[in-house]
């Protein structure tokens, strides 16, 4: 993208500004869905936004107004998943016996997760399997993390009903 942008600083950090500003307000839109119960409708909004990111990544080319334009949205839609992620993340560490523990261990595991997905594309890669491929291999992954968020906020949701919330 810094290269599309004629290797000039000022552009791409008011290009990455202008992303950051529009995924902060898509964050707090997708906040305000969860504070009002409805956090189910942010985990599909979630999957949708990640399912459009991944392709529109994979139909990019090498074109440099494409990588650029793919940069930019993907970079305003990709903070939206973070609300609702880590409100079912930090949920679950309040309920833990030790958050500490809790923290330490997903995290741990998130690492090991992202580690393992690099190899398993460098490989894909390195048996020739072309990058466009590559990318749409994510894209099970949206439908698994989307299935369990929601049945991680009906779950929730039950709980508050018996405690009478």
């Amino acid at each position: 993208m810094f290269r599309a942008l004629s290797s000039r600083f000022d552009a791409f950090g008011g290009a990455l500004a202008a992303a950051a500003i529009c995924g902060a307000l898509g964050g707090l839109l997708l906040g305000r869905f969860i504070d009002l119960s409805r956090a189910r409708y942010a985990a599909w909004i979630n999957a949708a936004v990640c399912g459009v990111t991944i392709l529109l990544k994979a139909a990019c080319g090498p074109e440099a107004a494409a990588v650029v334009l793919t940069a930019g949205i993907s970079a305003m839609l990709t903070p939206l998943y973070m609300p609702s992620l880590m409100t079912a993340v930090y949920n679950d560490a309040k309920r833990a016996r030790c958050p500490l523990r809790f923290q330490f261990a997903a995290e741990a595991c998130w690492d090991i997760g992202s580690a393992l997905a690099c190899l398993a594309a460098a490989a894909a890669c390195a048996g020739g399997l072309p990058l466009q491929a590559v990318i749409l291999l994510a894209l099970p992954a949206v439908a698994v993390q989307a299935t369990l968020l929601n049945r991680r906020y009906t779950a929730q949701r039950f709980a508050q009903i018996e405690l009478g919330r």
